[in-house]
């Protein structure tokens, strides 16, 4: 009997101190309050806010980016119209008679029609033809050439062997940079006659 007795105090101890560590306000870790601190600035609004504040603005970029651009492109301008003089030349061979003696158009194919091709060959690879090639199912040739001057490509055109049996054309040619800078004198050009101020019509009272 004493025995049992014991064992129910015992019993009655151990359940009050259960329910006075529950009745205790529960203390909160740093680490606890770390996380909290982190979950409410990441929460949506606080994110937004700062992006915006991390991000340029879209318009000061785009600006940026179109400054950039006109500084390349007015670089360009300058360097082509810096570039050599350029000439689109078509050349037409005379044709040949089926009635001339064999000997004679042997002679003008290896002596100058061949030698000629060889020729402007030779330029295209020194780099003095850009392009061009002979015209298919005819026997015209067209290329563009760079000079430095007329006298200069006088001089390359007239040591090609073909060049007395062809008809030649030349056509000096403006580089995209030299055209955009004859374009912006004559806007500007324009522009200063648009922006002059118009006289005053006088009044019909003035006038008498």
């Amino acid at each position: 009997m004493k025995f049992r007795t014991t064992c129910a105090f015992l019993a009655v101890l151990s359940i009050g101190a259960l329910m006075a560590d529950a009745a205790k306000p529960s203390s909160t870790s740093p680490n606890a309050n770390k996380l909290v601190a982190d979950a409410s600035a990441m929460a949506p609004g606080a994110a937004k806010t700062k992006q915006s504040a991390a991000m340029p603005s879209s318009t000061a970029a785009t600006s940026s980016d179109a400054s950039v651009v006109v500084e390349v492109a007015e670089i360009d301008d300058v360097i082509d119209a810096a570039a050599p003089n350029l000439y689109l030349v078509m050349m037409d061979l005379a044709p040949i008679s089926p009635w001339a003696p064999h000997e004679q158009i042997t002679t003008v194919v290896e002596n100058s029609i061949i030698p000629g091709i060889r020729y402007l060959k030779s330029l295209h690879k020194q780099g003095k033809i850009l392009g061009g090639g002979a015209v298919t199912g005819s026997k015209s040739i067209v290329f563009i050439i760079k000079a430095a001057s007329n006298d200069d490509l006088n001089t390359m055109l007239l040591k090609c062997p073909f060049w007395g049996l062809a008809r030649t054309k030349v056509l000096p040619l403006d580089n995209f940079g030299q055209r955009v800078n004859i374009e912006k004198s004559l806007l500007k050009a324009f522009q200063s006659r648009t922006q002059r101020p118009q006289p005053a019509v006088p009044s019909s009272s003035t006038a008498k």
